[in-house]
């Protein structure tokens, strides 16, 4: 299976890329305000049981899954919001055992909630890392075993990145740009310049992923 190279995601955010990331940023802050809210109330006012933070979640990521799978999902969120080791691959089993899905990146975003160092799997920053998910496979825990392979390979790659001199440049790019969110983590703020770095969508478009909110935001943050 295809990993990510660290060195391959500098090429990615050359400085065309980077300014198209930057611009969709700056025309979606209310998709920032979003995910900030979410980091910010997660460990008060009820947590993930809180019905307000749920609607703000499964709007930002566009959660479609029936009410019990949503029980069971933000049930382990609450229940784990403390446990900054909580483990990808254990959240990715507990799913697919309640649910029989694989889910590989609902269980990123949940993991990446409660520990921000932590990289989402989405399919914008696979496809512009060159990477593609797991083909479907009978056996399901060849597939849980090819996502959790695949995750550590993104996880390795992103941590690896923000380590290295060239990411200084995109830090301040970002830290200018929206100082009231310097606070996000590196790897927050080297997923989010990955994600928007692609041109803007047409409002409303559907990605299939997150939007960030209620409220008529572009579609370019939809995730």
């Amino acid at each position: 299976m295809k990993v990510p190279v660290e060195d391959n995601l500098f090429d990615l955010l050359c400085p065309t890329a980077m300014s198209c990331a930057i611009g969709n940023l700056k025309l979606n802050r209310r998709g920032l305000e979003r995910y900030n809210y979410l980091q910010r109330t997660l460990l008060k006012d009820g947590g993930a049981l809180n019905p307000d933070f749920q609607r703000a979640f499964k709007s930002f990521y566009r959660v479609r899954r029936s009410d019990g799978w949503c029980e069971m999902f933000f049930t382990i969120l609450d229940r784990e919001k403390h446990n900054l080791a909580v483990s990808f691959r254990d959240v990715l089993a507990e799913i697919h055992c309640g649910t029989k899905r694989v889910e590989a990146s609902f269980a990123s975003k949940l993991v990446a909630t409660i520990n921000a160092n932590r990289p989402v799997w989405d399919r914008h920053v696979l496809d512009n890392m060159g990477l593609k998910p797991p083909h479907w496979s009978r056996n399901p825990s060849r597939r849980l075993r090819r996502c959790e392979k695949l995750y550590e390979g993104i996880r390795t790659s992103t941590s690896r990145t923000i380590r290295k001199s060239e990411f200084e440049e995109w830090r301040s790019q970002f830290d200018d740009e929206f100082p009231q969110f310097s606070h996000f983590t590196d790897i927050k703020k080297l997923d989010l310049l990955l994600w928007q770095s692609r041109p803007s969508e047409p409002s409303g478009h559907a990605s299939g992923k997150s939007s960030p909110g209620a409220g008529g935001v572009s579609g370019a943050f939809s995730r």
